[in-house]
């Protein structure tokens, strides 16, 4: 295996080619994240609480999907490496896939129209995704470089969700918002799927790491689930993520009902948001390099925190401090994707130590399917919580749903991303305890040449 001290900083192109995959990705993700419940809640009219079991039911599919794929992407051998053949085959799907579900297939069968296209969608993404993020740790090994390359990776997801921003202005050119949310759909499945084919095309894989298979699957579990860095991160990425996918599935409801903002001022907000954080990704990823990953991770939580409190005492008609506050929010956006996923990448080389193979797609199974359970997780419990809160869709709200909404979009969160930052002191895998792990591998790598 190469030695990480002797590695050249990525070409620019092969980073460009690795990250454009996920412009396509942003695009999709926005939708799905922001959109979707508020497309079949108030369009579709699908009941809230059918549209939350139809996303519950697609996270217990992936609990399965998920971990298999990683397994599986290990220990695929190809001339064309262990993760690229994937982005070949998913490529197509996913783009018609993510169509189907903003174009009912059975109008009149909206719920299991809603199954069948989301568990459709969310497969193929699985089939991509896992060898994707994979694809990642191996790209480099060196401790700077991997916060670089997450870098790239998620510039490239918020230039994908800024595009994805524009949703509302597409929707609104058709006069059925039906067909407008159709065509959406064609558009950014469209882009997703050229994505993926220039992620193939331009990026190329270590052959040095498709080395025979030593660890069976049962040992190989228990290596992971004893895996102590590794399921500290996990649980603190998982709380991280339930903070910040709840703030956006509100937003739709709290522009229109509590805040009165219209959808262009809805369209501006998120460019705010999205635009503050590709702007702050450069500083995320050199303060990460000077004071540590961990620490820069901790620090976007404490950010994130104090700026939701503050969402709570915005009143409606109060654009302006609107606007800006969502800014200040944002640039802690891009911290919160990229520097958990590069001091994952640093802790599959200690598992690498205790294993004696390369297995990122047995860590980036448990990851992915954890991140989309926690996505999912904090989307269901919006529609729960607004039925419970009394929502009613199309009416003016009433006080009591206005209070907890304001509660939902913004203590709630910030209390998460409190107790995300306190479980997250004292990290113990830093870049010195990642030196050590490199100089342990570098010598019995030697010692077996």
């Amino acid at each position: 295996m190469s030695d990480p001290e002797a590695e050249s900083r990525l070409p620019r192109r092969t980073l460009l080619s690795y990250a454009v995959a996920n412009v396509g990705y942003g695009m999709i993700d926005l939708p799905l994240s922001v959109l979707l419940i508020f497309f079949y809640v108030n369009v579709v009219k699908l009941a809230p609480h059918l549209v939350a079991i139809g996303l519950l039911i697609g996270r217990t599919w992936d609990a399965v999907t998920d971990p298999t794929m990683g397994y599986i992407s290990d220990r695929t051998r190809s001339v064309l490496g262990r993760r690229r053949p994937y982005f070949l085959v998913t490529a197509v799907p996913l783009g018609i896939s993510f169509f189907m579900l903003w174009h009912p297939v059975a109008p009149n069968h909206p719920f299991a129209s809603f199954v069948i296209a989301h568990m459709a969608l969310y497969t193929m993404l699985t089939l991509f995704l896992v060898p994707y993020g994979s694809l990642s740790a191996e790209l480099s090994l060196d401790y700077d470089e991997r916060t670089r390359i997450q870098g790239y990776r998620e510039s490239a997801h918020i230039i994908g969700l800024i595009i994805g921003a524009l949703s509302p202005l597409i929707v609104d050119r058709f006069d059925s918002i039906r067909t407008g949310y159709s065509v959406l759909g064609a558009i950014f499945g469209a882009a997703m799927t050229i994505g993926v084919l220039v992620a193939f095309f331009g990026v190329r894989e270590n052959p040095a790491f498709q080395r025979k298979r030593s660890v069976g699957p049962w040992r190989g579990i228990k290596l992971v689930a004893s895996n102590r860095y590794f399921l500290r991160l996990l649980a603190t990425f998982a709380l991280a993520s339930i903070a910040g996918i709840m703030p956006g599935n509100l937003a739709p409801f709290a522009l229109r009902y509590w805040l009165k903002a219209g959808e262009q001022n809805f369209t501006f907000v998120l460019l705010a948001y999205l635009g503050t954080a590709i702007c702050a990704i450069p500083l995320w990823v050199r303060l990460g390099s000077r004071i540590g990953k961990e620490r820069a991770y901790l620090t976007a939580f404490l950010w994130s925190a104090v700026a939701l409190a503050t969402v709570y005492f915005l009143r409606p008609g109060s654009f302006i401090p609107l606007a800006a506050l969502f800014s200040f929010a944002g640039a802690a956006y891009g911290a919160h994707w990229m520097l958990p996923v590069s001091i994952l990448a640093d802790i599959i080389d200690y598992d690498e130590l205790r294993s004696g193979e390369r297995r990122e797609g047995a860590y980036f199974g448990i990851w992915t399917f954890v991140l989309k359970v926690t996505v999912a997780g904090g989307a269901a419990i919006v529609p729960f919580m607004l039925s419970k809160i009394g929502f009613v869709p199309d009416q003016e709200q009433s006080e009591h749903t206005i209070l907890w909404m304001r509660v939902l979009m913004a203590w709630i969160p910030s209390a998460l991303y409190l107790v995300a930052a306190f479980s997250l002191l004292r990290f113990p895998f830093t870049r010195d305890t990642h030196r050590e792990v490199q100089q342990t591998l570098r010598q019995r790598n030697a010692s077996t040449e």
